[in-house]
């Protein structure tokens, strides 16, 4: 709730007129709530990413999802936070390190995961709490409930009756190729309209 009523009040100062709401995992899900609390906020939503849950799993992702981040003499902190980040690549759920969990993605970069690493250890004093909600959060019931137009990645397109789908594989910011960012800004700006 912190995070929709921070980022609700920063776009009523900062715009005059409705915006297009962007979001990607968890703030695909701010961007949802906020089309909901104050909808004369946003004219359009794009859904980039949505990581539902199925609900057999919700309890134990929930439970034992989130890595233990404490801060030790030893710095064992910043092992952990690059094993969550690497095995995220590797397995789904990251924690369970087994044959039939692997993604059969493969590793980006070491720099990649160098960046995403520092950018989690940056966070890692909300991970539990946007870990918890992100899991704890019916984002398929949510999004029924948004009547803005929207448009959303193609792994939950069919979520919502009537919505668009992104028709292009979810990437990660700090992974994402110069095409990729030139497609996906491509979709969305047809999406939005002249304008």
């Amino acid at each position: 709730a912190d995070f929709v009523s921070h980022t609700a009040e920063a776009i009523e100062t900062l715009f005059s007129t409705p915006v297009h709401l962007y979001g990607q995992l968890g703030g695909a899900r701010i961007a949802v709530e906020i089309a909901l609390a104050k909808p004369t906020l946003a004219s359009t939503l794009v859904i980039d990413g949505v990581g539902v849950q199925r609900p057999n799993d919700q309890q134990d992702h929930t439970d034992n999802y989130i890595p233990d981040t404490g801060i030790d003499d030893h710095g064992s902190q910043y092992l952990k936070l690059f094993a969550f980040v690497r095995d995220q690549y590797l397995y789904w759920p990251w924690n369970l390190c087994k044959a039939n969990n692997q993604r059969g993605i493969g590793l980006p970069s070491a720099a990649v995961l160098h960046d995403k690493s520092m950018e989690v250890l940056k966070g890692k004093d909300a991970l539990e709490r946007l870990t918890r909600t992100a899991f704890t959060h019916d984002m398929p019931a949510r999004m029924a409930l948004v009547k803005h137009p929207m448009l959303i990645s193609a792994n939950a397109a069919g979520l919502v009756e009537g919505s668009e789908s992104l028709d292009l594989p979810r990437v990660e910011p700090v992974s994402a190729t110069p095409d990729h960012i030139q497609a996906l800004a491509a979709r969305i700006e047809a999406f939005l309209g002249p304008g």
